[in-house]
């Protein structure tokens, strides 16, 4: 009965690690905008600049904030011979001792100005993050039509190998029968080689852009990615110059934050004065 229940525990451990070396093998399809997703919650540059922002907005409220209250003690009571004695040599008595509080206040308007700039150097933080996010995500996508492009030729290049390879065998049919045929089966045999290099460099190409765009979006290198997406389609919803134009010189997040450090520095001068 033990061997029985031992043996039983091992078929589990064996199906549940096949089970997971299956899953791990098999990666969900992702297009472009999935992959804008992730890039903007995996990406340790973009998590590190949100974190920086974050942090700059939280002492804000610590820079507006009054200054802290300054709490002052006299004690003449001590005894004569001590270091800290305050009083005269023998006077134990309480006459002298005193408690003071102070309240410092800054010149009006200072402070909610301080408290603006760090405001202002916080959004600027924050557009430099999105124009970050821009530039990555320019990068993706890059690697994301290449790659693409790159699976579409190297299904056209395997079926070119097949193809070729039925052609050797017909030309090798006929050689038997017709010498003629034998320069046919040379030609053949180069352009199947020249497309098996051709292939094995594509698929160079697509490792490493695979490896790009795990890099890209906080995975692991290593980790399988199945790319899926329609690039004529794409092709067809490109915007046009103009557009792209209009749209860098209105909402840009560089020219943004430019505009936002410009207005801080601005502020500066005048908490200066």
């Amino acid at each position: 009965m033990y061997f029985f229940l031992r043996l039983v525990s091992c078929f589990v451990v064996l199906y549940v690690g096949i089970g997971a070396s299956h899953a791990l093998s098999s990666s969900k399809e992702m297009d472009l905008r999935q992959l804008w997703n992730e890039l903007k919650i995996n990406n340790p540059q973009l998590s590190a600049l949100r974190e920086n922002y974050l942090s700059a907005k939280a002492t804000i409220p610590q820079i507006a904030a009054p200054a802290n209250p300054q709490l002052g003690l006299v004690w003449s009571g001590m005894p004569a011979n001590s270091p800290l004695a305050l009083g005269s040599v023998g006077n134990a008595g309480s006459a002298n001792n005193s408690i003071s509080i102070a309240q410092p206040f800054q010149f009006p308007g200072k402070r909610g100005l301080a408290a603006e700039i760090a405001d202002t150097s916080a959004e600027s933080l924050l557009a430099q993050s999105e124009s970050n996010y821009l530039q990555l995500g320019a990068q993706l996508s890059t690697l994301y039509y290449s790659a693409l492009s790159a699976q579409k030729q190297l299904l056209v290049l395997k079926e070119m190998v097949t193809r070729f390879e039925l052609i050797k065998n017909v030309s090798r049919a006929r050689y038997a029968n017709n010498a003629a045929a034998y320069v046919e089966f040379l030609n053949t045999q180069v352009a199947q080689n020249a497309a098996i290099a051709e292939q094995f460099n594509l698929e160079k190409q697509l490792q490493i852009a695979y490896r790009n765009i795990n890099l890209l979006i906080g995975r692991d290198p290593r980790e399988k990615i199945a790319l899926s997406g329609n690039v004529q389609q794409a092709i067809r919803n490109v915007p046009t110059l103009f557009e792209l134009e209009n749209y860098a010189e209105s909402s840009h997040p560089l020219l943004r934050s430019s505009q936002l450090d410009l207005d801080a520095a601005r502020k500066g001068v005048s908490l200066a004065k």
